[in-house]
């Protein structure tokens, strides 16, 4: 069996870092199986990986009941009251809602924003609902923010899926006009064999060119073009 060693003490001067620290502590606890010994022994492995700090902290609870003391989930909650302040809800739900897609913003980067903006709202059992909504409101493409706001019946995932695939979608479009592009510059000008003898002689093509004629639009072959 692998061993896993506990995260790094805790650095009680930067207390916002509380989140990340927690996390860690609960892939360590499940990975090590800590979670199925009893109560005691937890409490007493997470003030140990927090540090000596922790034990001050912990003496200076009040429990309604002295059993508390040996329940995991009732400890860290103490420490999450004691490291979280308390939130101006409303204040952080104006956040959220005034949040929308920056100016060169991957939708992946402003939904996962979304997401952590999410939870310090007390949104609930509502919070997805509202992910949801602020995902179709804030998005930049607004032809897409159309589309979805027509939708009666669009689930989170759905729209996460949608605005995904519309941004690869766009990426590779703009792609293909920048090679485009590219091939108008290096032959500015082709006929085809229909349109008289304007196409550039001098510049050889690649043979799989393949090109509109500029009056007609008759698909037809930049070098054959090119030699007539």
């Amino acid at each position: 069996m692998a061993k896993f060693n506990p995260p790094e003490s805790f650095p009680f001067d930067r207390p916002t870092e509380w989140s990340d620290w927690k996390q860690r502590f609960q892939r360590f606890r499940v990975a090590t199986k800590l979670n199925k010994e009893d109560g005691e022994v937890q409490v007493s492995s997470l003030i140990y990986a927090m540090g000596p700090e922790a034990e001050n902290i912990f003496k200076a609870f009040t429990f309604a009941e002295d059993a508390d003391k040996e329940k995991f989930d009732v400890v860290l909650g103490k420490y999450d009251e004691y490291f979280y302040p308390k939130r101006n809800v409303i204040h952080e739900r104006a956040c959220f809602h005034q949040r929308v897609q920056r100016p060169g913003e991957k939708a992946e980067m402003f939904i996962r924003a979304l997401y952590e903006l999410s939870e310090h709202c007390d949104f609930g059992a509502q919070r997805e609902e509202h992910i949801r909504d602020r995902i179709v409101v804030g998005i930049s493409d607004k032809e897409m923010s159309r589309k979805l706001q027509l939708e009666t019946q669009l689930t989170l995932s759905q729209t996460i899926q949608a605005v995904r695939q519309s941004e690869e979608v766009t990426r590779q479009v703009n792609q293909q006009g920048e090679a485009c592009a590219a091939v108008q510059e290096h032959y500015p000008e082709i006929l085809c064999h229909r349109d008289a003898k304007r196409g550039n002689s001098e510049t050889q093509p690649p043979p799989s060119a393949v090109r509109a004629c500029i009056l007609c639009y008759h698909a037809t072959s930049i070098t054959t073009a090119a030699a007539a």
